[in-house]
């Protein structure tokens, strides 16, 4: 493949992430000015686990949006739903390719409490499922994910979550991938 066609192909998804994430900053400004909204936009990045062909990095620019329902236990604790979107970069063995997904999740946390338990499923489309010798099969890919958050200041938070995409084996191969990310993030 000659370089004018591979830096062709390499920033031909540019404008697509600009338009991403363009999008997640105007949902969340919109939802943000309807009052009595909590908000979360944010930003990850993290690495792939022991994947044996190539090694992954993943950064995310996310919108996080309070759902109406939500549940309070006598004990304090209360269990909460978001609706959550993601415009990603991947990279890996010289190759990158955008991520855009969005899905229910939640968030389980102790009244005025630091921490907190997070979770979610989303649907997600790539724009490049090739990564030199590791193919994640086609462009439609299931998300899930579990972590932990801790709040520093009032709006403020950073943590932790344990990410797993697959095609779910609507495609072969299926080999899915984990990715260990890092986030911070502000509530508005």
């Amino acid at each position: 493949m000659s370089l004018a066609r591979r830096n062709s192909k390499k920033y031909r998804a540019l404008p697509l992430f600009t338009a991403g994430i363009l999008l997640i900053g105007c949902v969340s400004l919109c939802a943000a000015e309807q009052g009595g909204r909590e908000i979360a936009f944010g930003a990850r990045g993290g690495f792939s686990d022991s994947t044996p062909r190539e090694n992954f990095h993943q950064y995310d620019l996310f919108v996080s949006d309070a759902l109406p329902w939500r549940w309070t236990l006598s004990s304090g604790w209360e269990l909460q739903t978001r609706l959550n979107a993601t415009a990603s970069l991947l990279r890996a063995a010289g190759e990158k390719g955008l991520i855009f997904s969005a899905g229910p999740g939640f968030v389980v946390a102790k009244y005025a409490g630091r921490f907190s338990l997070i979770g979610g499923y989303s649907i997600g489309l790539l724009t490049e499922h090739k990564y030199r010798r590791h193919d994640l099969g086609g462009p439609l890919q299931f998300i899930g994910h579990l972590g932990v958050a801790y709040r520093l200041y009032r709006s403020v938070q950073v943590g932790y979550r344990l990410q797993h995409m697959s095609n779910a084996s609507i495609y072969d191969p299926n080999p899915g991938l984990n990715m260990n990310m890092f986030f911070v993030s502000g509530t508005f």
